[in-house]
């Protein structure tokens, strides 16, 4: 008995140090930026997603629409949102915005990027995290959330 306490402490210990240390890890470095003109494409993982991918792709979300002309005033809501729910702005040029987004629990960092276009009159949205291969839906649940309260802002303004 005493034996299996211990592996059991030790695989606990082990595993606690190795998130610790993924999560020492996203916090370095900082969001990909625009490749050519669009957000960067999503590594084969489970922890991206993105409106900048064909539709068939399982890491496709859809882009947020807006009404206003030039978009500006949908930008400013959008970084508004983004604000409220913990973002934190590394870069905003009025056209992309960068934001990295902390777990409550371990620290872990995710970026989320915005790219504005106008001739579509679409926000391209893509969220990621920055280590790992699994996010428990984290990265789509974060871009849904900013969507139902982008769209619910959009129809009461």
């Amino acid at each position: 008995m005493k034996i299996l306490l211990i592996v059991v402490i030790g695989l606990l210990l082990f595993a606690t140090v190795r998130m610790l240390l993924y999560s020492k890890k996203s916090r370095e470095g900082e969001p990909i930026g625009l490749v050519h003109e669009q957000l960067a494409k999503c590594p084969l993982k489970k922890n991206c997603v993105s409106s900048e991918l064909e539709e068939s792709s399982q890491y496709k979300v859809e882009p947020l629409a807006f009404t206003d002309l030039e978009g500006q005033q949908s930008w400013i809501r959008l970084r508004n949102i983004l604000i409220d729910l913990g973002g934190v702005i590394s870069r905003d040029d009025g056209q992309y915005m960068a934001l990295t987004f902390t777990s409550q629990i371990l620290g872990f960092v995710d970026d989320v990027e915005c790219r504005l276009d106008k001739t579509h009159k679409k926000v391209r949205i893509r969220s990621a995290s920055r280590v790992g291969y699994y996010d428990f839906s984290a990265n789509r649940n974060r871009i849904e959330r900013i969507r139902q309260i982008f769209d619910n802002l959009e129809f009461t303004e």
